[in-house]
């Protein structure tokens, strides 16, 4: 009797539809306790398969004096509508959440009852873990945002440097990030407008030294251009001296000519 858990019957018809043979299989009673004393339930929690005649079949970890088919909850389980449900009852004076399952219409129902005080607990180890687990993501989150914000400051400081310089007009400023972020981006463009600057610079002081030969070629023609006028104004002078000379000459000679014709 130890050892015998329940026995399960099935008869089997023949060909004319009446009883041929029973089948009779009878379990052991620790193939029944063990799934129960696999059940990671709080100190004190008491579970057992409750069979159609009234046996409790239990873990003998759990044989504490409970029984369950004595009481009134378990009583009001059987009559309820619901073939699984859960709620808070008295026993012992001590508060208990009950649980039952009864097994298709076998008659048999699985029973449980925890302590309240041990759901309490595993909530409030819960709650604990939660707050641990918690903080720690927050402290992961402040030193990763503090990197970051380390990181970026840094990166900032160096541009604000290559641009100050830039601004200055020092285009030999070489900014190299290894990232390939939005900074990555920003700094290959940066680069490359320093690159661009610098060839345009460079063009521009070509063109420059161009208009610059240019200026000196012009500067000398243009000092060429002023001696010649010089020289041509020099001339028109003797050519007007010339003239007026003549023009003197030619008025004594038409004083001579009065006179000798007088």
């Amino acid at each position: 009797i130890e050892d015998y858990g329940i026995s399960v019957n099935r008869t089997m018809k023949g060909s004319s539809m009446s009883d041929a043979a029973l089948i009779t299989i009878d379990l052991d009673q620790s193939f029944l306790s063990a799934p129960i004393e696999s059940m990671n339930l709080p100190d004190g929690s008491f579970c057992a398969l409750i069979t159609a005649d009234g046996r409790e079949i239990t873990s003998e970890l759990m044989q504490n004096g409970i029984t369950l088919t004595d009481q009134e909850f378990y009583q009001n389980s059987l009559k309820a509508e619901d073939v699984t449900g859960f709620y808070y009852a008295s026993m012992n004076g001590s508060e208990y959440l009950y649980l039952y399952s009864r097994i298709g219409t076998t008659g048999n129902t699985v029973g449980c009852v925890i302590p309240k005080s041990g759901i309490m607990e595993q909530v409030n180890d819960i709650r604990t873990f939660t707050i641990v687990i918690v903080l720690l993501a927050s402290c992961i989150a402040i030193l990763l945002s503090l990197l970051m914000a380390i990181g970026i400051n840094k990166v900032m400081n160096e541009m604000n440097r290559i641009t100050k310089k830039a601004a200055e007009g020092d285009f030999t400023q070489i900014l190299s990030l290894k990232r390939k972020d939005e900074f990555g981006v920003l700094n290959r463009h940066l680069s490359g407008m320093f690159q661009g600057i610098k060839e345009l610079i460079s063009k521009v002081s070509q063109v420059t030294e161009s208009v610059s030969e240019a200026s000196k070629d012009v500067s000398q023609g243009s000092l060429s251009l002023v001696n010649d006028a010089k020289r041509i104004s020099e001339t028109v002078e003797n050519i007007e001296m010339g003239i007026n000379e003549q023009a003197g000459s030619a008025e004594n000679c038409m004083k001579n000519m009065d006179e000798l014709s007088r």
